[in-house]
């Protein structure tokens, strides 16, 4: 038995990988997580083919995405070559390995696991008809080009084949790490991980040299703005902030009401808030695992997700500035960079929409009759036809392609516009099939994450004796929440002077509206920051010390 049998008919690539997921041509299937199989456009130029998957793509489900794949990036961009215009499939699309303690230790595959596999990749050239095709390590290369050829004898050539018009063989990737391991002062492959003698816990920690990076920062490519010096220097004026402002309410003349109920708050109410608003980051944690990172533990999954939330305290642009975070985790283990745009994007609209379908939703039966309190349409019918047609303007992102390249001579400005409107168009058609084939923790997450983080606000207008409507505070939300976005650290004044605002536009009383939101606000920048400042630490410390697995690459 070989893939042969389980080629579909009238094949395409989406047939194909769907059909491979349930490969059974060899026994190479009983071991991995899943079947890796090749990705790119189906009319790419150039197809790469590697040898077999390793275990980060085992774990991650795409080609070229661990440590190796990262030195493939290096060298398609010293090409001036685009990763998205290259279709990258292996000779194999089952990880081989052999368990030493808890890690999995890459194994070549026989000539027979080779053969069994290979229609794959034969359907796979056959339909994408590449006009240059490269062949990454010996292994490939005896698949396509026979088992006598020698690739330490044509390295680099041009070879006569009829696999495509161009075909060339070359190293595969991974050895070049190997060999940068093995000079002597050669540098290391991949400066912000630790090598693998300084993970290994058969080795004893060493103390840093003195001409290795010793900042967190240099050590690990940490972007400059999530330092924590940086971090800690911003939330000390965050702090600040707050501390005038509570001060401002509780001693300024002439709020003496909002005092008041300040000063007569409910201690319950207030715990039930804190309580709500961790089951909001939870809600989080719990839509962020499906999107980003299926295959990590939840452990590290969590600590990630809670550290975004912490460093989204602490950066305004209204969550934008965590998901960066997060992004640099992901990259630096190996998510290809179009994929974090793309998912980032997604995880954005998704997070976003709820709130506006439920503003559309609301003030349409509100503005109906159907819910109260009586409200203006300006109030009600407007916010619920401005939210509909952002909803719809939003899906129609999905049909903008990325336009033509402006080639790289082009400026930093034209070429940043082509990447971003790539990265909008792209996300929003993966917003949609996420929401076509739905994850139940992404609908139970992103409904959770809006509907708790809302009653936390509620639950702070019942400690200070105030009774608002919750189709007022749904309201508000959105429109005040839009205050999150202006520049200002930790959204200081921006929130707080959103959300009072416009819930004193839908009724409520001026004071009771500024305690409520002094207290929400609280609230909603401690629990976060302290969960996510511990999440943010263990994380660093993960991949200081190299001693998690599945953090080390």
């Amino acid at each position: 038995m070989s893939a042969a049998d389980f080629i579909p008919e009238r094949p395409t690539l989406p047939k194909l990988r769907k059909a491979a997921a349930d490969c059974r041509g060899c026994h190479l299937w009983e071991g991995p997580i899943q079947t890796v199989f090749g990705e790119g456009p189906a009319d790419a130029r150039l197809m790469l083919v590697g040898e077999v998957p390793g275990d980060r793509e085992d774990r991650e489900g795409h080609p070229f995405v661990g440590p190796a794949g990262r030195e493939l990036d290096r060298g398609l961009e010293a090409a001036g070559i685009e990763r998205t215009e290259v279709y990258l499939t292996n000779a194999v699309k089952h990880f081989k390995f052999e368990e030493r303690g808890k890690r999995r230790i890459h194994k070549t595959p026989t000539k027979g696991e080779v053969d069994a596999c290979v229609p794959w990749l034969d359907t796979e050239i056959k339909l994408v008809r590449p006009q240059a095709l490269v062949t990454l390590g010996a292994t490939a290369a005896k698949a396509l080009l026979g088992s006598s050829f020698r690739l330490t004898q044509h390295r680099g050539e041009l070879l006569d084949s009829d696999v495509a018009p161009i075909v060339a063989a070359t190293i595969h990737p991974s050895a070049i790490l190997r060999s940068r391991t093995k000079r002597p002062g050669a540098p290391s492959a991949r400066p912000a991980r630790p090598t693998s003698e300084w993970s290994s816990k058969r080795c004893p920690r060493r103390s840093i040299p003195r001409n290795r990076p010793s900042s967190l920062v240099d050590m690990h490519g940490l972007p400059d703005e999530f330092a924590p010096r940086r971090l800690v220097r911003r939330l000390g004026l965050i702090v600040a902030l707050l501390a005038a402002l509570v001060l401002a309410a509780l001693l300024t003349p002439g709020l003496e009401e909002v005092q008041r109920r300040l000063g007569d708050a409910d201690p319950a109410w207030l715990a039930l808030g804190v309580v709500l608003e961790a089951l909001s980051c939870a809600s989080y944690v719990l839509m962020f695992r499906p999107v980003f990172c299926p295959r990590l533990s939840r452990r590290t999954t969590t600590e990630i997700a809670l550290a975004e939330l912490a460093v989204g305290s602490l950066i305004p642009t209204s969550g934008a500035s965590g998901l960066a975070f997060g992004a640099w985790i992901l990259h630096r283990e190996g998510m290809p960079d179009e994929q974090i745009a793309r998912r980032s994007v997604a995880f954005l609209e998704i997070k976003s929409s709820v709130n506006f379908v439920a503003v559309a939703v609301i003030g349409t039966l509100m503005a109906v009759g159907l819910l109260g309190p009586h409200q203006s349409l300006l109030l009600t019918a407007l916010p619920a036809a401005l939210s509909v047609a952002f909803i719809a303007a939003v899906a129609t992102l999905s049909h903008l392609g990325p336009g033509e390249d402006p080639g790289r001579g082009a400026s930093k400005l034209r070429r940043a516009a082509h990447t971003v409107r790539s990265a909008i168009g792209t996300g929003t058609q993966e917003a949609i099939e996420l929401i076509r084939h739905p994850d139940w923790r992404l609908a139970v997450g992103a409904v959770g994450y809006w509907a708790f983080d809302n009653a936390v606000l509620w639950a702070t207008f019942k400690a200070v004796g105030a009774e608002v409507p919750l189709t007022v505070i749904a309201m508000g939300y959105l429109i005040g929440q839009l205050g999150g976005a202006l520049p200002l650290p930790g959204g200081i004044g921006g929130i707080d002077g959103g959300l009072v605002g416009t819930l004193v536009v839908y009724g409520a009383k001026a004071a009771d509206a500024a305690a409520a939101v002094l207290a929400y606000r609280i609230i909603l920048f401690w629990l976060p920051l302290l969960a996510g400042g511990i999440a943010f630490a263990l994380l660093l410390r993960a991949l200081d010390r190299g001693d998690r697995e599945e953090l080390s690459g």
